[in-house]
């Protein structure tokens, strides 16, 4: 009969500094009373032998084993576990984990739609962001799309806090100004200071991380490709009247991101008013044709009608709407604690983050 071959040290060291575990060895944990006869014949059925048992001043209350390396560990840890005696068995593995990444942004303590200790039934109020982390940043050949008033590249003061935060993030990404004929000195990717939507949009998905200023944003590898469809009349801080894009505008501005700019996720945080067939057709290409025909991501807020604290609630807003009937991601509001913000509408929502609870009346 060939010898069973056991690995006879706890962790095997492969090249480098980096110890790698085994891949034939086991943990196993008797019930309590079985005698030892029963131990030792509940281990020979597997044929593994015995490399630690348990000592339970400290800490270890189950028998390591070392099994045939040509044994499958599977088969290993379910014939022990079918024994009466054995209360569970489980095959060590090699494992993927990584410390938990957090960045050092100065801000990034106060976004608490990140990271929130915060829950509600048993459930943590943030959108578990740092797990992400641990896997991905984002990558480089991803675009987004951030259809608003435009982003300010110049990483001014504007954007609430993502001063300098976007470097880097509009290398290769594209820019489009649908209303590029009212222009009178700024454009999608030089806005005025009070067109400061755009930019934190932008921030929060792709803010730089560890870079000294402003928040962290979701996905900082991330290409973003800037379309402008709101500006503000005039450039001296003033709230001057907002200049909305006329429908055919904003479809084009659509087209634009998925076609020209090639845009895997289009985010759109903005709604509101009757809806138009341009604008849901040119949704509906995205959809359909956006990604080399695998269709694009189309990301809207479902709005903010509501004034929940005065008894009024709104339903989602279009083009949110059609997430009802098309593949449309609708987004919304909730508080820090998990409760609807005061203007979260109504309706078909599919995604919810925690956001502020109250706001002043915007579009949508």
């Amino acid at each position: 009969e060939p010898r069973a071959e056991f690995v006879s040290q706890a962790y095997v060291t492969s090249t480098g500094n980096h110890p790698i575990l085994p891949v034939n060895q086991l943990d196993v944990r008797f019930k309590e009373g079985v005698s030892a006869q029963e131990v030792e014949l509940s281990i020979r059925s597997v044929r593994a032998r015995v490399i630690r048992s348990p000592r339970p001043d400290s800490g270890y209350f189950a028998y390591r084993l070392a099994y045939e390396r040509t044994s499958n560990p599977l088969e290993v840890a379910i014939a022990l576990s079918s024994r009466p005696s054995v209360a569970w068995a489980d095959p060590d593995k090699v494992t993927n984990y990584a410390p938990s990444y957090t960045p050092a942004d100065p801000f990034y303590g106060a976004q608490f739609h990140l990271s929130n200790a915060n829950t509600l039934f048993g459930v943590p109020v943030d959108i578990n962001v740092e797990q992400a982390w641990n896997l991905t940043l984002g990558s480089s050949s991803l675009r987004v799309a951030v259809i608003d008033d435009g982003v300010d590249v110049l990483h001014s003061n504007s954007g609430g806090g993502f001063a300098g935060d976007l470097v880097g993030r509009f290398g290769g990404g594209y820019g489009f100004d649908a209303m590029a004929a009212l222009a009178t000195g700024d454009n999608a990717y030089f806005p005025y200071g009070n067109d400061t939507h755009g930019t934190s949009v932008a921030g929060i998905v792709a803010g730089q991380h560890n870079n000294g200023v402003g928040g962290a944003g979701v996905a900082p590898n991330v290409i973003l490709n800037v379309l402008r469809i709101f500006r503000r009349t005039y450039p001296d801080g003033s709230f001057s009247p907002t200049q909305v894009a006329s429908t055919a505008q904003i479809a084009d501005a659509i087209n634009q991101a998925w076609s020209w700019m090639q845009s895997d996720v289009i985010n759109n945080s903005w709604g509101g008013g009757a809806p138009a067939t341009a604008i849901t057709n040119a949704i509906g290409s995205a959809l359909s044709s956006g990604r080399s025909g695998k269709g694009s991501v189309v990301v809207f807020a479902a709005g903010n009608p509501s004034a929940r604290s005065l008894g009024l609630i709104g339903a989602v807003v279009y083009p949110a709407s059609l997430s009802s009937s098309r593949n449309v991601v609708s987004g919304s509001a909730i508080s820090r604690f998990g409760t609807p913000t005061d203007y979260a509408p109504n309706g078909t929502i599919d995604v919810v983050a925690p956001s502020g609870m109250f706001t002043n009346a915007c579009v949508g």
